[in-house]
């Protein structure tokens, strides 16, 4: 019955039972136009190894999924299940609201591939149950490209490389073995790249357990303001320690055009909190890195890596050690 009312494209708003159960027991699949309504209402997948939600992958240029709004709700896998709970491909125009979304510390709570114009506002997405491992490097919310290596379900025929762009986390509480990545395929490290544009991560808080707490690779034009970000792995001789990795993988044209901010955070890793390199000729355009407070275990002198011949104006930042 759901997915009769999800899976089209005419407009429709669909409300759940406010302060009830909805347990599913198959994958909800999202169509274009749909509002859905789930304010204190708790949507449980039954079905092991089953995501909560998803959309049938038809097209590309950002318009295989449009328009659709979910509202509230506390959404949650099987118990134990290393699945995702949502993932969407290739859509446009997003928007998640006061949503709590429950995932394993070895899946993703929110996957978005090759998407654009996403809003996730004053949600939850937290990793739950028993953690995958110490290595685990999944993410609660991951921004990906469209590739068959970090992507399966995109397929060979809509892998493109589409990257995300105007991608807006606000006021979210946000943990899992990684707490946010845009993520990056390995297979592209030496080849011409498209980069995700314009992420912003704003007044959130958000952890890692097991490797970072906030990546950002083949990332430009990024603002991340007004955050708490901590990062517990301490893996010290690897960049999966450090609070926020920001680096380039790849060629981009683009990527010097662009502006970036990381500004007024509270910033705590095992390693450095603020890690910002390239691995090719491509640069960053100025990167503004100004009024954090910056924690290490390593000690104050290890708080900040700027590298590369990049425009970096660094000020007002204060380090200390993280005991």
């Amino acid at each position: 019955m759901l997915n009769s009312l999800l899976n089209d494209n005419k407009p429709r708003k669909i409300i759940f039972p406010e302060k009830g159960t909805v347990k599913i027991d198959r994958v909800l699949w999202a169509g274009n136009n749909k509002t859905i309504i789930a304010n204190n209402c708790n949507i449980v997948q039954t079905t092991d190894k089953s995501p909560v939600m998803l959309c049938q992958v038809k097209r590309t240029n950002y318009e295989n999924l449009q328009n659709l709004v979910v509202q509230g709700g506390t959404w949650k896998t099987k118990t134990g299940n290393e699945n995702i709970t949502f993932r969407f491909e290739h859509a446009n125009n997003l928007k998640f609201k006061n949503c709590k979304v429950y995932t394993h510390y070895n899946a993703h709570g929110i996957e978005l591939i090759a998407c654009k114009n996403v809003i996730i506002n004053s949600c939850q997405v937290l990793a739950v149950n028993k953690h995958a491992s110490s290595t685990s490097l999944e993410e609660a919310i991951q921004l990906d490209v469209a590739t068959t290596r970090t992507a399966p379900s995109v397929g060979t025929k809509f892998a493109n490389g589409a990257a995300c762009h105007n991608i807006k986390i606000n006021k979210c509480t946000v943990k899992g073995s990684r707490g946010i990545c845009a993520n990056r395929c390995v297979d592209d490290a030496n080849k011409s790249i498209q980069m995700h544009t314009n992420i912003k991560v704003l007044n959130s808080d958000i952890t890692g357990t097991s490797s970072e707490a906030l990546v950002l690779h083949n990332a430009v034009g990024y603002k991340v303001i007004g955050n708490k970000i901590v990062t517990e792995n301490t893996r010290y001789s690897t960049p999966y320690s450090n609070g926020i990795n920001v680096e380039i993988f790849g060629y981009s044209s683009v990527s010097s055009k662009y502006s970036n901010t990381i500004s007024s955070n509270k910033i705590y890793g095992a390693k450095n909190s603020i890690h910002i390199a390239t691995n090719t000729s491509s640069r960053y355009g100025t990167t503004t890195v100004s009024g954090n407070k910056l924690y290490s275990k390593m000690g104050a002198g290890s708080t900040m890596v700027l590298s590369g011949d990049n425009k970096f104006i660094n000020k007002n930042n204060s380090s200390y050690t993280w005991k």
